[in-house]
């Protein structure tokens, strides 16, 4: 929130979050890594609950964030190396079948 309120210099905070995707914009270009931007928009969400501040856009941002960071884990944890191909798996299928009659 400091980091959005100095880059604004908004003197009023309910103004300066009226300026939703301003600050989306803002924190988007600001930073890199997907974990970062989500952590960024959960403690921008935090600031307007507690407001009472309604904030669609945000909460559909940390949602999207959240696949895409769940897409992203999903790809690191997926080692292709560790796969076979459809040809070594029908060779072993084969070795086995011949191998148990």
């Amino acid at each position: 929130m400091k980091q959005v309120y100095d880059n604004f210099k908004g003197d009023d905070i309910y103004e300066l979050l009226k300026k939703e995707n301003e600050i989306i914009e803002y924190i988007e270009k600001q930073y890199d890594k997907l974990s970062t931007i989500n952590n960024k928009f959960c403690g921008m969400y935090k600031v307007y609950s507690l407001l009472n501040i309604e904030s669609i856009v945000l909460k559909s941002k940390i949602e999207h964030y959240k696949v895409s960071l769940t897409i992203q884990e999903d790809k690191e944890k997926e080692n292709p190396i560790d796969k076979k191909t459809i040809e070594e798996a029908e060779n072993i299928v084969n070795y086995l079948k011949m191998k148990w009659k």
